[in-house]
This record gives structure tokens, sequence and C-alpha cells, in this order.
């Protein structure tokens, strides 16, 4: 037998600080938890689900209230963020105590499960940790045993066994806590939807999945079988008797898919293939009848003028220069370039320069090389010795002028005599004759090189005449040459990209019979880009007035032309090979190839009909006898429960305005299962129009404890958990409600909860009375104490 001895709570939901409750409190069979709504009676329920079945119902019910569209900063049921949540349930298990713990770590337990997102509420049951120990000596302590994790399976096998084919989660919530709530919603449900409800209610929800397995199987077999009838028919129908054709290849210049020996690898792509190819052969009969080759001829003309040709300014101007076009052409005009730069150069020269060998030897004849000659050796001598001399001189005087200074100095001393020169010591009558010699011997040194400087200023003179001839001749080649335009040499280092082009133009439309004058040719190379102008305008004239006009085309008789060069190459002899009764013999081959593909696929869809239908008819047996053993096995359930839900209902009731009990009843419809309850007598409407909301309650909890009376066989787990009953129940009500516990359940631990001090001081005197020990306990009071702790 197992027993619920105590909880503990820390952190959780409402509670902060270490709340424990003792449920074998002074020894008592039964407890009756009491106080004010918000302080934590429901957050002990939770607890006590969360540490047996290891998941919060209510979670699920509710998982859609919230968007799951972004993460939430902690869970729900973490009150102080950063702190772990800690729940331990202590149990009696065969007189051996057992400690059960659920650990939210708040550094290591996980944020996330099934969702991509942070602490979403339905996740939260998988961010505990759970422990199991078979010592109690430390369960007060926060302390949590982290070598002894489990999982579920190990907390299902301490309740039930090892031999149990359900979980704690399957049948907790049918026998052991009932949650007024959930119940409610359930009697409120449709018919046919209480009906499917039942799996849940009668523990049969994994049979009725593996059903529902079966079932789309079998619907899955049947559409199978559908599809393929509907294609074998419409096979059947496609079937046709056509002659065998010989297979020819169309255009064996290129591979084009519809004109292999084998067009369709299987019945899908011929399916869809077929009307493609049949299309595209039909355009190309339509061609074939259509097409006019001189038309043809003419829209490429056309085209190539209107496109090619007059919006090309680069091969309308290599078009101009074509008569006058040479290759050695760009390096003429780079010489002449380069020679007008040099020309202006030489040009600007001083005239008082010698003129370089290069000049002479190009501007020069004969008998003017000549006299250049002597003149520039004569310029050159005059040169040196102005030079040489000058410097001689220039020193000489310094020197002299030096030595009469410090002669003068001497003389004021009285160290030299008067009358004798300094440089030469020639004797003099006295000092001013000797100063006069001086003087007069220095004005000659000076007037010698004055000599010197007059004469190479002739040669200049002489030097500037030659210079002038030069210029007159540079002056007569620029009055008859210009610079060439950097434009023009572009154009001709281009023209040998054009020249192809242009040679065809020329030959097949620049033609005198068409109207066209050679004059519009350039015969002379133009300086500047914008000299073609003109001309330019000349030669648009001719395309776009002659030309064109006599290549406008017909566009209905080339409709599809890029047919003529995809499949003809266009060339004409492969286009009249090809005739249009060899287009509709490949029409009619591709047809008999669709055929026999077509033949092949029914076989094969026969062959799969007949044992498709074998299989199905197995499975559609299977499934039916299933479902029937379902929905009798819910049927069964509730014949079962019809009693005492009825003695139950009306204990609860008592003498209602329209009856006692409450009818429950089944009826089988089809595919579903409707279940009906009913206040008897004349009416045969649902109870939801007769009842009040206190008395749906009533009804609720009659009907999950009449379940649990007739169908709970865990004889060592006998709880029942029951979280507020009396919220809507009268006087009269609460006091069946204890007489039917006190009477049926006597053998349950009972954990109840209210509100109201006064009801659970009733409840706790009528079981009393039946000698069934009871204690209340204030959680708001446990509440507190544990936080002033």
């Amino acid at each position: 037998m197992i027993r619920i001895k105590k909880l503990l709570i820390y952190n959780f939901k409402g509670v902060k600080k270490q709340l424990i409750i003792d449920f074998q409190k002074a020894g008592n069979h039964n407890q009756i938890l009491s106080g004010p709504n918000g302080f934590g009676k429901t957050t002990i329920f939770e607890a006590l689900e969360l540490c047996i079945t290891g998941k919060f119902d209510r979670v699920q019910a509710f998982k859609d209230v919230q968007l799951k569209t972004k993460g939430r900063n902690k869970p729900f049921f973490q009150n102080t963020d950063g702190k772990n949540v800690i729940i331990k349930l202590l149990i009696e298990k065969d007189h051996q105590e057992i400690v059960i713990t659920k650990l939210y770590d708040d550094v290591n337990s996980p944020k996330r499960a099934t969702i991509a997102k942070d602490f979403i509420p339905e996740d939260s049951h998988s961010f505990f940790f759970t422990s199991l120990t078979e010592s109690s000596h430390d369960f007060e302590s926060l302390a949590v045993d982290s070598n002894n994790l489990v999982d579920q399976s190990k907390i299902n096998e301490l309740f039930l066994g090892r031999d149990a084919k359900v979980g704690l989660d399957s049948i907790y919530y049918l026998f052991n806590y009932i949650q007024q709530e959930e119940s409610i919603r359930f009697l409120k449900q449709r018919e046919d939807t209480k009906g499917s409800s039942l799996a849940f209610l009668f523990n049969i929800e994994k049979e009725e999945s593996e059903q529902i397995k079966l079932n789309a199987i079998v619907d899955n077999f049947r559409n199978q079988k559908s599809t393929i009838d509907e294609e074998i028919k419409r096979l059947e129908s496609s079937q046709s008797e056509g002659q065998n054709l010989e297979y020819k290849r169309l255009f064996g210049q290129k591979e084009i898919a519809f004109d292999k020996q084998e067009p369709f690898e299987k019945l899908t792509d011929a399916i869809a293939l077929f009307p493609t190819y049949i299309e595209e052969l039909d355009k190309l009969i339509v061609f074939k009848t259509n097409f006019d080759i001189d038309e043809y001829r003419k829209s490429l003309f056309y085209d190539a003028i209107n496109n090619q040709i007059l919006p090309n300014d680069a091969l309308l101007n290599s078009l101009l220069i074509s008569n006058i076009y040479d290759v050695s052409l760009i390096d003429k005009l780079n010489e002449k370039n380069s020679k007008i730069v040099q020309y202006n150069k030489l040009r600007d020269l001083k005239e008082d320069l010698i003129i370089s060998k290069e000049t002479v030897q190009e501007f020069f004849n004969d008998e003017q090389k000549g006299k250049y000659a002597v003149l520039e050796n004569k310029f050159i001598g005059i040169n040196k010795d102005l030079g040489e001399i000058g410097l001689i001189l220039s020193n000489l005087i310094l020197a002299n002028e030096t030595v009469w200074t410090h002669y003068q100095g001497s003389l004021r001393n009285n160290q030299l005599s008067e009358s004798h020169c300094p440089f030469c010591n020639s004797k003099f009558t006295g000092i001013q004759e000797l100063t006069d010699s001086y003087e007069k011997q220095i004005e000659n040194l000076k007037k010698f090189n004055q000599n010197k400087i007059d004469e190479k200023q002739k040669i200049i003179e002489e030097l500037k005449e030659f210079h002038q001839i030069i210029k007159i001749k540079i002056n007569d080649y620029l009055k008859e040459n210009t610079t060439t335009d950097t434009s023009i040499i572009t154009l001709l280092r281009n023209y040998p990209n054009l020249q192809s082009n242009i040679d065809r133009i020329k030959e097949s439309l620049l033609r005198a019979e068409f109207g066209f004058s050679e004059e519009i040719f350039l015969t002379l190379l133009p300086n500047e880009i914008s000299e073609l102008d003109t001309k330019k305008i000349e030669l648009k004239h001719f395309l776009e007035n002659d030309l064109l006009r006599r290549y406008r085309y017909d566009i209905q008789k080339i409709s599809n032309k890029e047919l003529y060069s995809t499949y003809f190459d266009s060339n004409e002899e492969i286009l009249k090979l090809i005739s249009i009764d060899l287009l509709e013999q490949k029409k009619q081959y591709l047809q008999l190839k669709l055929q026999l593909i077509s033949s092949e696929r029914l076989s094969f869809l026969r062959e799969r009909s007949g044992k498709l239908i074998k299989v199905f008819d197995r499975l559609e047996k299977l499934n039916k006898s299933l479902y029937k053993t379902i929905k009798d096995h819910k049927v069964e359930m509730i014949e079962k429960i019809k009693i005492p839900f009825f003695i139950y209902s009306g204990k609860i009731l008592q003498n209602y305005q329209q009856g006692f009990g409450i009818f429950i009843d089944i009826l089988p419809t089809g595919q579903r299962n409707n279940v009906v309850l009913k206040t008897g007598k004349d009416s045969d409407h649902d109870i939801v129009f007769h009842l009040s909301a206190g008395q749906m309650a009533v009804v609720s909890l009659a009907f999950c404890l009449s379940l649990n009376k007739v169908y709970n066989t865990n004889k060592n787990f006998k709880l029942l958990a029951i979280d507020d009953p009396i919220q809507t129940m009268d006087n009269l009500n609460v006091h069946s409600f204890i007489e039917l516990l006190r009477n049926e359940f006597s053998d349950y631990q009972i954990i109840l909860s209210t509100h109201d001090d006064f009801i659970s001081r009733y409840m706790s005197y009528k079981f009393e009375k039946f000698n069934i020990k009871t204690s209340i306990q204030n959680v708001q009071d446990l509440v507190l104490e544990g936080s002033m702790n």
C-alpha cells in the first residue's frame, strides 16, 4: 500500500520560501487544505501532480492561450528568477519511505524542449531533473542528490509495478486527481465529442490511436485503389488499334527529343511530354506551310540594316573610309603627328643656339650646309676664346688691382719707391706717371675682351639667318599639314575588326544597281571625326530610304522564323527534305509509342490492382473488427458505470426540482459513439439545459467518483486528491458529497481543498463522526509561517 506522507515546495509558483505539508498530520487519515484563494491550495495539488505524473495537465489544456512566437524570460512555475525550484514528495510503500525529488536547476536545466523558444509552458515538465531515493533523513533539506537521477518510467514502476502497461499520466487524472473544471468541460461537450473523449476516460487511448493508424492505412489503400482504377479506366479508353510505323529520323544533323527512336522512358514522362511534342510538331507543320525563303532573306537584310548597321556609328564611319583605308595609314599619321609636335618645338627654339645635326641635314642644301659649318666653327671658336681669354683677363685684372691696392698701402707706409712699377720694376719719373701707365694697361686689357664679344654678336646675326630658313620651311609644312585627331586613329585601329562585315555590306548592299553612289565614300582621310558627319548623313539616307524600302517583307510568311535555324540550321536544302508528310508521320509515330508504353503501364496497373484488392479486403475486415471491438468496449464501459453514476449523482444532488439521479447513455451511430446525459422523466434534452452551474459541478464529481469506484484496479495506491469541490455547491450538496466520500471511499487517502473555513470544519466533523481521522491545515498560515522562517 502506498501512502502520501509529506510534500516540500520551494520557489514554485506562489510559494517563495520553503513550504512543507504533512499529509499525515497527527496520524490522521485525511487532510483538508483550507484558506483563501491565491495562497497555494492548487499549487500543492500541482506539485503532487508533477512528482507523480511528471506533467502539468492544466498547462496542456491551455497551451494555445499564449503565442509561441517568442521565448520567455523564465519558466512560468519559477517564483524568483535565478533560484532553483525544488519539490520533494515523501511516500511510504510497504513500510519503506521513498523520496521523489523534482529539481529545476536555474543554470543547468534546459530552457527549451520540443519548441525552438525558451520557457514555453507546454515544455515545462521537460525542464525538471527527477531523482528517487530510499532515505528520508534529509527530506527537509534543499540539497538534491544528483547521483540518483531517474526518468518517469521508474516512478510508474514504483506506483504501478513492473508489469504495468499504462503510465501514471493516464490513470492519475482518471482515478486519483479530480479537477472539477476539467470534468465540467467534458460534460459541456457535444454528444459525439464526449463519445470521442471516452478513450481517455477509459484508458484505451493507445488502442484507439492504433485503430486510427490502421484506419489511415486502409484509407490510403482505398485512395491508391481508386487512383489506380481511374488510371486504368483512362488508359483503357485511350487504347486503339494503330498501324506499326517504321522509325525515321528527320533531323539527322542534331539531337531532338521527339525525334529519338525511344522518345519516352516511362509513362509519366510520356503523358507529360506527348502534348508538348505534338504541339511542337504542329508548329513545324504550320511553319512549313507558310514559310517563304525569299521573305526570310529580305527580313535578314532588313533587320541587319535596321538593327545592326544604322545604329552603329563606328561601322558607318568605317564604311565611309573603306576606299582609302590602308594598313600603313596609322604609322603615317602617327609619324606626321610626331613631326608636327617636333616642328612646333623647333619653331620656338632660340635663334642664338647651335642647330642640331639632324635639323641641318633635314632643312639645308649642300651650299647652306657648307656655310653653316663655317659659321658653326666660328661660333664655337669665339665662345671658346671668350671662355678661356675672358677668364684669364678677368683673373689678370683682378690680380693687378689687388697688387695695386697693396702697392698704394705700402707707399703710404714709405715701404716702396714711388718711381718703380710694382708689376715690371720699370722706373718712372713719379707716382703720377706710374698711375697713368697702370690705368691705361687695365683699359687695354678690357678693350681686348669687348672686341671678342662684338665679334660673337656678328656671328649670332648670321646664325639667325639660318634659323630663319628653318622656320620658313616649318611654317610652309604646317600650312599644308595639321594634326589628325586620336578618334580618327582609333577608327583606323578598329577597322580590321569590322573589315569582313564591311566587305559583305559593300558587296551585298552598297551596289550601284540599288542606287548607291561611290561619291559617298571619302577620298581623303579627315583630321577629325566630326568631318564624317555630312557623308554619314548621306549614307544613312540611302540605307533608310532606298535599302529598307527594297527589303520590306511580309511578317506573316516568316512567323516562327526561329524554327528555321533551330531545326533546319538555316539550310534551304534541309528545309526542302523534311516535308509536311514526314512531320505528320512523326506525330503518328509518337502516338504509337505512347500507346505501347500505356499498354505496358496498363498491364502493370491491372496486376497491382489485383494484389491491392486482396490486401485492402483483409485490412478493411481487420479495421472494421477492431473498430467494432473498441466501440463495443466503450458501450460496455458506459453500461458498467450507469448505475453507480445514477446513485452517486442522486446522492449528491438529493431531491432537485426535476428528479433524482442523472442517466448516462451511449448511442452507437455509424462511425461514432454519442454520449448523452439526461435528467430522466419525460425530457430527452442534455443536462446542460436543465442543471445550474453548481449542479453541473456535482454531476462532474459524481461522474469521476463512479469511474473511480468501478474501474480503479490499483489497490496499492488509493488516493483521492480533490481540488476545491464545493466552490459551486450549496450546503445540501456538500453534506451529500461528504456522506458519499465517507461511506464509499473510506479506505482511500483523501486530500480535499476548500476556501471556506466553515465548510472545512463541517467536512472534518462529518469524517470524524464516521471514525475517519481528519486534519485541517490552513495553507495561508503555512505559507506565512514558511516566509517568516
